[in-house]
């Protein structure tokens, strides 16, 4: 028993490498192409599994008399010699490794820098920058979008602020002689664009005093337009420096006040609509309201809760032109210096319509009449009351001053009447044939007392 113990050994080993073998040959050899060739092959590939099975079926008996163990071993010896096989199989494929990648890469920049050296240089420039670029996303950094060193930096002035002095000037065209100097913006607001309603003034540099209890009243941002007589380089002008700082300071005015200085002629005429104009373009927020009567009218204490404290406001939200007059006069004519609310950019910019002055209630009424009429009477007339208005003695209409300003502003009336009429007709559209007849109608109304004066 002990001397065929190794004979076994060997044949098991043959008969289990053998077959294996010989099917991995036949496996690797090509099928002929007829048919009796394939059954002849299949033939012999069933005839070599019955050897294969007769073989070992000779041999079971011996194996079931060796050792148990023995067939276990052999066949793990076999599957680690085709793990093996598989393994070295795959080593055997090529693969590209990490540094051979970057090698070619360069290559291939070599040779298209060689080939076409503009184009690739492009092309580098560009990848390059947009992993700058991308880095800096990552990174959180974006030079459009950094936060501010300080959070007490005030606002950025309006839009109209960046405009050239000779736009603002033109504003005064009809202030003759015309004016020496123009100092926007020499106190500024902090309030925010968009944000409020801006309340239009104008006054002397000796009348400063009255801007404190004209505040009290108004607690929305102001611009007003400050008049002298002295220039820059004058102890008056540093004089009136020192007040408006002391102005800036006061609690009332030091977030809203907007101060611009204006340096007249000293035998110039007063010309407030212009002053307001002024005031307007230069306005922090882009709703205006227009005091025409300077900080000698004051408002009702309940003027500004009534109109422009409650969110939303009926003053507010309206899109049309808001005229504040005292009751019982809520068409034309209006109460003397009624203030006006509108859009900073509304077509209608207020002048003198005359060189002869005889009353400021006068040259408003004609703003007023003009605002009337552009507007077809769609203006918004809030009624109102309790104005502080001074004293202030009415002009002589006997004098010649008077009569010729009488004169010149029923002209200016009636054609402005004409010029309204032919607009309409030109501008009519043939969809809006009812709206448009409504509004001449109004016109014929409004006009019949001025038209025979054209």
């Amino acid at each position: 028993m002990t001397s065929t113990v190794p004979s076994l050994k060997v044949d098991r080993i043959l008969l289990v490498i053998r077959p294996t073998y010989s099917s991995v040959k036949m496996m690797e050899k090509p099928f002929p192409r007829s048919s009796s060739s394939s059954s002849s092959s299949s033939r012999s590939i069933s005839s070599l599994g019955s050897v294969q099975s007769h073989l070992s079926a000779t041999s079971s008996q011996q194996r079931l008399r060796s050792h148990l163990y023995f067939p276990e071993k052999i066949e793990e010896n076999v599957f680690t010699s085709l793990d093996e096989l598989e393994s070295n199989n795959i080593a055997s494929e090529p693969t590209l490794p990490r540094g051979k990648l970057v090698v070619e890469l360069i290559s291939f920049l070599n040779r298209a820098w060689s080939k076409y050296p503009r184009v690739t240089l492009c092309v580098l420039v560009y990848c390059s920058l947009s992993a700058l670029v991308f880095a800096f996303n990552i990174s959180g950094f974006s030079l459009y979008n950094r936060t501010p060193l300080q959070n007490n930096i005030p606002p950025s002035p309006p839009l109209l602020e960046n405009l050239p002095i000779d736009h603002f000037m033109s504003k005064l065209f009809s202030i003759q002689p015309p004016p020496k100097a123009l100092l926007p913006h020499a106190l500024a607001s902090a309030v925010e664009a968009n944000h409020g309603t801006t309340a239009c003034l104008w006054t002397k540099d000796n009348d400063l005093d009255r801007l404190s209890n004209w505040a009290s009243r108004w607690t929305e941002p102001m611009s007003v337009v400050v008049t002298t007589e002295f220039g820059p380089s004058s102890q008056e002008w540093k004089t009136l420096r020192r007040t408006l700082s002391k102005l800036q300071s006061s609690s009332l005015l030091n977030q809203t006040l907007s101060v611009h200085l204006l340096q007249v002629d000293r035998d110039a005429p007063e010309n407030p609509n212009a002053y307001l104009n002024l005031a307007r373009l230069l306005s922090p927020t882009p709703q205006v309201i227009l005091f025409p009567g300077n900080l000698s009218v004051i408002p009702p204490k309940t003027f500004h809760r009534s109109f422009f404290s409650n969110t939303p406001g009926p003053a507010k939200n309206s899109t049309k032109p808001t005229l504040f007059t005292i009751r019982s006069l809520s068409s034309f004519p209006f109460s003397p210096l009624s203030p006006i609310m509108l859009h900073r950019d509304d077509p209608l910019w207020c002048t003198e319509r005359s060189f002869l002055y005889v009353s400021r209630e006068a040259d408003w009424n004609d703003c007023l009449w003009q605002l009337w009429l552009e507007h077809f009477g769609e203006i918004d007339v809030k009624q109102t009351s309790d104005w502080v208005r001074p004293f202030v003695p009415e002009p002589d209409m006997s004098l010649l001053p008077a009569k010729l300003r009488r004169r010149l502003g029923g002209k200016f009336r009636s054609e402005t009447c004409m010029l309204a009429t032919r607009r309409l007709a030109a501008l009519r559209g043939p969809q809006s044939g009812g709206k448009d007849a409504k509004k001449a109608r109004w016109l014929k109304r409004q006009c019949r007392e001025w038209m025979t004066l054209a």
